[in-house]
């Protein structure tokens, strides 16, 4: 399913830092979606952990809504070989790709050594998907970027 988009020119994007979501992803996603989000720019902190519910998403949702990046620096890096999770480099990136990814940011001296801290991922994951909004391929261009967490709403007026 890609997304559902209004009239409006303006085209928004959710960023998120996930863990432990397979029981509300596909719901979640699905909100998002049905009230005109454009793209969803997904980072699992722990795959290994979510892939059931990553190989979910992936089968009912296109590239055009959502883009997965799969953090491996602290958890067993081999679930990002199975043969299950490959796919374009466009709508999934892997922690070896994400973290050469990070270096390139403008925030990346600041966090570099704090990498194995939650919130310093997300504040890196938050400015690379922004660049990724600006300036990535067409399915991923968004004008506004929302962060919100697995658990949390976003009820347009």
């Amino acid at each position: 399913l890609g997304p559902i988009l209004g009239a409006s020119d303006v085209k928004v994007g959710v960023v998120s830092t996930l863990r432990d979501v397979q029981d509300q992803l596909m719901q979640w996603l699905e909100w998002f979606r049905l009230i005109g989000f454009a793209h969803m720019f997904l980072y699992f902190d722990d795959p290994e952990h979510d892939e059931a519910a990553i190989e979910e998403a992936r089968a009912t949702y296109s590239s055009d809504f959502v883009s997965f990046c799969l953090y491996t620096g602290l958890v067993n890096a081999a679930c990002c070989h199975k043969a299950q999770l490959h796919v374009s480099s466009l709508s999934l990136r892997h922690g070896e790709q994400l973290r050469e990814e990070w270096q390139h940011l403008r925030s990346w001296p600041k966090f570099s050594k704090y990498t194995d801290d939650r919130m310093c991922r997300q504040l890196l994951n938050i400015a690379h998907a922004l660049k990724r909004a600006a300036c990535e391929t067409e399915n991923e261009a968004v004008d506004w970027v929302i962060h919100l967490d697995h658990d949390e709403l976003f009820l347009p007026p």
